[in-house]
């Protein structure tokens, strides 16, 4: 299993013991992102062509300067929307388009919408961690993606293999 992620160092800090207690990927090593394909190619399959394709693919969008403030939910999850939304989704949409063998989460949704996951988790308890990860979040947390990074799963945890420079 892999996944195409732009990694968000800077709300780790902010984050670290609601996600250590709240978020499966961050148990399992993944490092606050927002996700850009997943399931994505395992990179033993990706040879040097498809990973040069990629990486001149993603060359080709801009690096972003994403901005992260309001929480929004899924049913069991708690997550923060990257603004501007408008790059991640295009970038998105070119990896997609251009690896059409690995549909967003296998297409189950019929809309894709960038996210950063806090916590999944009952309603109940996201209930009470949406009030600490809004005040938490009164500035808004300004980070630059100049960067795509694919990351894998050894022995069950994610482990980044590969970063790809945005242009």
């Amino acid at each position: 299993m892999s996944a195409l992620v732009l990694v968000v160092p800077e709300v780790e800090t902010l984050l670290a013991d609601i996600r250590a207690e709240h978020d499966p990927a961050a148990k399992l090593g993944m490092p606050p992102h927002v996700t850009v394909l997943y399931p994505f190619a395992s990179p033993k399959r990706l040879g040097p062509t498809e990973r040069m394709a990629l990486a001149e693919l993603i060359l080709g969008f801009p690096a972003m300067d994403l901005s992260f403030q309001r929480t929004a939910r899924f049913p069991d999850v708690l997550w923060l929307a990257p603004e501007p939304v408008e790059p991640v989704l295009a970038l998105a949409d070119g990896l997609t388009a251009a690896f059409p063998k690995y549909p967003p989460y296998r297409g189950k949704f019929t809309t894709v919408i960038p996210h950063l996951t806090v916590a999944q988790a009952p309603a109940p308890v996201l209930d009470q961690l949406e009030p600490i990860v809004r005040a938490r979040f009164a500035e808004p947390v300004r980070a630059r993606a100049d960067a795509v990074a694919l990351f894998t799963t050894v022995e069950k945890r994610w482990v980044e293999v590969d970063r790809f420079r945005l242009g």
